[in-house]
C-alpha cells in the first residue's frame, strides 16, 4: 500500500512461511523479489532499513541496466526519464589523468545517472506492486541453513524453501556460509575496495558540469569521479584498500583540492566495495548470495548495479528451474548461470586492470593515453555492455540472454 508521501509501507502481515526469502532490498534484491512474484513465487523481502534510504553510489545507469529494466519490469528507457528515476542524462564525458585531460568526447547512446534513494525505492515499490511482502526496519541476525529459516535482529523467524542473500558487501549471509566452510571467500579481503563519496550542490561551485568526470593517479587502483545530477555533483574516490596507504579521507581531500570545489566533511560517506572478489560459487544448498554479496561487481569501472540485477534475476531462474523440475541442484544451477552470462566479464575486468594501474605512474599515464586514444569508443561501449571484454568483442547480448523454465505464470 503507499502512504501519503508516495512509498510503500508494509502491510499488516501475520505469516512467517513464504517460498523465498530475500535478504536485501537493493537492486539485486528487488529485482529477484519481483522476478520470483512473477513467476508464481510467495516471496517475503527483508530490509534492515525502510525506503525511502540513502546509499553510497555513484549511480550510473548504463545501456545495459536499461536493456534489463526493459526486459525485466517492462520499463522503457523514456518512461524513466519522465518519471526522474533517471535523474541526469549525458552525451558527452571526460577523462583525465591528475589535472592532465587525456580526452574529452560525445558519445551516441547517453550516460545517465540516478540518486540511489529514488531507483532503490522505484525498484522496491514495482516489487511490492507485484505482489510481494515486505519486513523493513529489521536485519537478519543468523539464517539456520539445515532448518531453512531466517532470524532477525527483533526476534522474528520467516521459513523458506529458498534463501537469497542480497545484504550487500558486508553481507551477513556471505559471512555465515564463509564461517560454517560453505562458500570459499579466501580472495575477498585482498581485492576489497573503499569508496568515499560528498555531494556538492551546483549553486555551491561557479562552473557548470553536465557531463561524467574520472580522473585516474589521483589513487592507486582506483579513480576519482564526479558524476552530475540536475541540483548536485555527487564526487568520490574509490580504489583498492590494500594498495592505498593514505586513507580515502584525505584522498577524498586532496581530490577536492585538485578539482577546486568546498564541500561539506558532514556529508561524506563510506562504504567497502567488491573489486575483484567476486565468489567462484556463490551458493550452498537452497541459499543464493548475489549482487555485491557474491561480489559482482566490475573490476575496473567498479560498477555493480547491473551485475547486481542480472545476479538477482539468474537467481530468480535457477529457484523457478528448480521448482518445476527442470534442475534438481539450484545451487549448481544458479553457479553454472553466474559462470556463463556473468563471471567471464567479470574476470576479464579483472585481468584487464593489471594494464591500467599495473605499472610505475609514468608508464600508467602514457597506458592510460594509449588506452583512450585508441579505445575510447569500445571503452563507451564495453561500459554500456555493447562490446565485451573478451578482445572487445561486439557480444554484448550474452548479459541478456533469457533460459528455459522460467515463464511467468498469472498468479
Amino acid at each position: 500500500m503507499r502512504s501519503g508521501c508516495g512509498t510503500y509501507v508494509m502491510p499488516a502481515r501475520d505469516r512467517t512461511a513464504y517460498d523465498v526469502v530475500v535478504v536485501g532490498g537493493g537492486p539485486g534484491g528487488s529485482t529477484a523479489a519481483y522476478q520470483l512474484q512473477q513467476f508464481g513465487h510467495d516471496v517475503l523481502l527483508i530490509d534492515r532499513e525502510t525506503f525511502p534510504r540513502d546509499k553510497l553510489c555513484g549511480g550510473l545507469i548504463t545501456y545495459k541496466t536499461l536493456r534489463l529494466l526493459d526486459r525485466v519490469f517492462d520499463e522503457s528507457e523514456s518512461h524513466l526519464v519522465d518519471e526522474g528515476i533517471l535523474n541526469f542524462g549525458a552525451d558527452e564525458y571526460a577523462a583525465y589523468f591528475n589535472d592532465d585531460l587525456v580526452l574529452r568526447d560525445s558519445i551516441d547512446v547517453p550516460f545517465y545517472f540516478a540518486k540511489r534513494f529514488e531507483y532503490d525505492e522505484f525498484l522496491h515499490d514495482r516489487a511490492v506492486e507485484a505482489g510481494v511482502d515486505t519486513h523493513l526496519g529489521d536485519g537478519v541476525s543468523r539464517i539456520d541453513i539445515e532448518g531453512s529459516t531466517v532470524e532477525t535482529t527483533d526476534g522474528e523467524t520467516f521459513t523458506a524453501d529458498y534463501i537469497v542473500g542480497a545484504d550487500g558487501a558486508s553481507s551477513r549471509i556471505r559471512s555465515q556460509l564463509a564461517d560454517e566452510g560453505l562458500v570459499d571467500t579466501s580472495g575477498w579481503r585482498k581485492n576489497l575496495a573503499i569508496a568515499a563519496e560528498a555531494y556538492v550542490p551546483r549553486d555551491a561551485i561557479d562552473v557548470d558540469i553536465d557531463y561524467p568526470m574520472l580522473h585516474f593517479g589521483v589513487l592507486d587502483w582506483g579513480y576519482g569521479w564526479v558524476f552530475p545530477n540536475t541540483d548536485r555533483l555527487l564526487v568520490g574516490v574509490g580504489g583498492l584498500n590494500a594498495k592505498n596507504d593514505r586513507g580515502f579521507r584525505r584522498i577524498l581531500d586532496d581530490y577536492f583540492d585538485l578539482l577546486g570545489f568546498d564541500y561539506d566533511p558532514d556529508t561524506v560517506k563510506g562504504h567497502p566495495i567488491p573489486f575483484g572478489n567476486y565468489l567462484d560459487r556463490p551458493a550452498h544448498g537452497n541459499v543464493l548470495l548475489v549482487g555485491d554479496a557474491a561480489g559482482t561487481v566490475d573490476a575496473i569501472t567498479g560498477e555493480g548495479i547491473f551485475y547486481a540485477q542480472r545476479s538477482g534475476e539468474l537467481a530468480a531462474w535457477a529457484i523457478d528451474r528448480a521448482e518445476s523440475g527442470t534442475t534438481a541442484a539450484v545451487a549448481d544451477d544458479y553457479t553454472d548461470m553466474l559462470h556463463e552470462y556473468v563471471h567471464p566479464e567479470l574476470h576479464h575486468s579483472k585481468q584487464a586492470r593489471l594494464f591500467i594501474w599495473g605499472g610505475p605512474q609514468f608508464p600508467r599515464r602514457l597506458a592510460m593515453k594509449a588506452w583512450f586514444a585508441l579505445l575510447s569508443d569500445p571503452s563507451v561501449e564495453l561500459v554500456h555492455g555493447i562490446r565485451i571484454y573478451d578482445l572487445l568483442r561486439r557480444r554484448g547480448d550474452v548479459m541478456h540472454e533469457t533460459l528455459p523454465g522460467g515463464t511467468p505464470r498469472p498468479t
